[in-house]
């Protein structure tokens, strides 16, 4: 069971507060597995034919440390992969809308922009249980003090002819809303002389835009 008090947070006005809880399949020759949660605010514009996704200041947490979260995490491009498909997959049903058939005759896609911060520190934290749970140590993946984000943009449709129907993405644009000054993020973790299992932060760093 995870506890999901650590997962509250703010979202903007016209916004709606979700926390997903996915598993990363690493390659098979690790014979591992990641349990992400990701918590991030939606808002559905049926009037621009909008989806709107933005994570705040906490937007990921790995649960349980294993080879395969590190693989994850360190993989820059996987990750994000990894977390655009997930939100993208899962917005109908969380953020209450639908992506129109690829072959609608007018509308034949949604645009969904995906906001993410550039400027990140990695925070190792320990949870206290609730009755019955294990201890919990979290890496968090955090934002740092100022509004540098990534933006991408894609168009999104629903193929009918497929069974079970498909959700088709395209990445249309991927830019950012101001640069981030910081050095690129560890190649590494935890820091030198830290371990998993006590509390520990890096700096700001830029984990990039792609």
């Amino acid at each position: 069971m995870i506890n999901y008090r650590v997962f509250t947070f703010d979202c903007p006005d016209g916004y709606t507060m979700h926390t997903l809880v996915k598993v990363f399949d690493c390659q098979p020759a690790l014979c591992e597995r990641c349990t992400v949660a990701i918590p991030f605010c939606c808002k559905w514009n049926t009037e621009t034919h909008q989806l709107d996704i933005i994570f705040e200041d906490e937007w990921a947490y790995f649960l349980r440390w294993s080879l395969c979260c590190y693989y994850l995490l360190l993989d820059t491009a996987v990750f994000e992969n990894f977390l655009d498909s997930v939100l993208i997959s899962s917005a109908e049903d969380i953020c209450h809308g639908q992506y129109p058939p690829c072959d609608h005759p007018t509308r034949k896609y949604y645009e969904v922009v995906i906001a993410k911060p550039i400027c990140v520190y990695y925070k190792n934290t320990f949870e206290p249980p609730l009755p019955g749970e294990e201890p919990m140590w979290l890496l968090k993946v955090r934002r740092c003090a100022n509004n540098a984000y990534c933006y991408k943009k894609y168009r999104v449709c629903k193929d009918y002819a497929q069974n079970p129907p498909q959700i088709v993405k395209t990445l249309v644009e991927v830019y950012v809303s101001s640069h981030c000054e910081e050095t690129e993020c560890p190649t590494s973790l935890p820091p030198t002389g830290k371990s998993w299992e006590e509390e520990w932060e890096t700096g700001c760093c830029y984990r990039g835009c792609q």
